[in-house]
């Protein structure tokens, strides 16, 4: 089937859900189908030298898109019913799949109204959760939700990656038939298991190290504030805390045995395909460690913790929405509350002095691991894109 994919983000601006359509867009066209990504000019320009490389169709928005969206919104109606009129015409997609709720999906919407889709709108985060204190979510902003409350319930099909986005779906009056839950998933031959102390001596660290690993950009949200100030308790230069992520070095730490690596740094560095893609640097460091920390105050889901997991390594994070649906309220990871440095330090240190316990956690996460292979994942939207067609097809011909 033909399947359109639209992205307000990509590659090689690098996060977990770029990689993430990345890989579910190639194993989309691994079993046949015929794929087009569109994602922002800029994206486009960066990813020209790659282009070959690229097993789907890349195309881009025209400039200044979104630009028009949020400042000229008629003209923005008038570009985009041309545009997706040509995507229409020329591409003949059979399903349109959007990657956020806004401003992608509630655009679709309204563009269905004039142009005949089958789509869906597949929320990320803060297109959909809200959190006050941190000043977290779009729909903060009174016009956006308004916006928002009076389009979503009129869309035709919504995937939420866990049970906290389906329960905000229901707050927004979408139906329950219109919700279908498919979670994350990530390419679990990417993190192999590799011998941890030959790595810890390309990086200079010892053998004899405890090792703990945060993967997270440096937002607000993630509560990386609280992962710090919860390893300065420790004593003992055998500890040792790894950040990897976005503006990283901006934390500002002079403790020694904090390492961090800036993903700007390690991008930088980077100018193979198989780089931009996937970061072997991220991979090493997940089979070096020892305890995988996300200290988050909210998610939508987090790719991170099916990385820990396919990595082999035991898990501690707070007990907020997105974090325990994944982690199942605490059977495949350590849970703790959320914005507690002490109650977080007294948890990093029991999974260090607790063997059998990170043995035990390991093998729990081994048993479900293989449920959010990509592979999987994808059959279950390849079911939900069959669904949508069928159920189009059926309307067309009772019509």
């Amino acid at each position: 089937m033909k399947v359109f994919l639209l992205a307000t983000s990509f590659l090689p601006s690098k996060g977990g859900a770029e990689i993430y359509l990345h890989n579910y867009a190639s194993n989309l066209i691994k079993k046949k189908h015929d794929v087009t990504i569109c994602v922002p000019f800029i994206n486009y320009i960066k990813l020209r030298k790659f282009k070959k490389n690229l097993k789907y169709k890349l195309i881009f928005f025209p400039p200044k898109f979104w630009y028009l969206f949020f400042k000229f919104r008629i003209l923005f109606n008038l570009v985009s019913l041309i545009f997706f009129l040509a995507i229409k015409i020329f591409y003949k997609p059979e399903v349109i799949h959007c990657t956020n709720g806004y401003p992608l999906g509630i655009s679709i919407i309204k563009i269905s109204k004039f142009i005949n889709f089958n789509y869906l709108i597949r929320c990320t985060g803060e297109d959909i959760q809200i959190m006050k204190e941190i000043n977290y979510g779009i729909r903060l902003n009174k016009k956006i939700n308004n916006e928002i409350l009076k389009s979503f319930y009129k869309g035709n099909a919504f995937v939420a990656m866990t049970q906290t986005i389906y329960d905000e779906f229901l707050k927004l009056n979408i139906s329950k038939n219109k919700i279908s839950i498919i979670p994350n998933g990530i390419n679990i031959k990417d993190f192999k298991k590799n011998n941890k102390y030959n790595l810890r001596t390309k990086y200079n660290l010892k053998k004899n190290d405890f090792i703990y690993i945060c993967v997270s950009r440096n937002h607000p949200k993630k509560g990386i504030t609280y992962l710090v100030e919860a390893f300065n308790k420790f004593n003992g230069d055998n500890f040792k805390l790894i950040l990897y992520g976005k503006d990283i070095n901006k934390i500002d730490t002079k403790n020694k045995n904090i390492i961090k690596f800036d993903e700007k740094d390690i991008s930088n560095q980077s100018q193979g395909y198989k780089e931009i893609m996937q970061s072997k640097v991220i991979n090493d460091l997940y089979n070096l460690s020892d305890v995988f920390v996300l200290p988050t105050l909210i998610e939508s889901f987090g790719i991170v913790l099916l990385e820990a997991m396919a990595s082999q390594i035991p898990i501690i994070s707070t007990n907020t929405p997105g974090v325990r649906d994944v982690l199942d309220n605490g059977k495949y990871g350590i849970l703790v509350k959320p914005n507690s440095t002490n109650e977080l330090y007294l948890q990093m240190i029991n999974i260090y002095k607790n063997e059998n316990l990170r043995i035990k956690m390991v093998k729990e996460t081994n048993k479900i691991i293989n449920s959010f292979d990509i592979e999987n994942i994808t059959k279950k939207y390849i079911s939900l894109y069959q669904r949508l067609i069928s159920s189009d097809e059926k309307n067309i011909n009772s019509n």
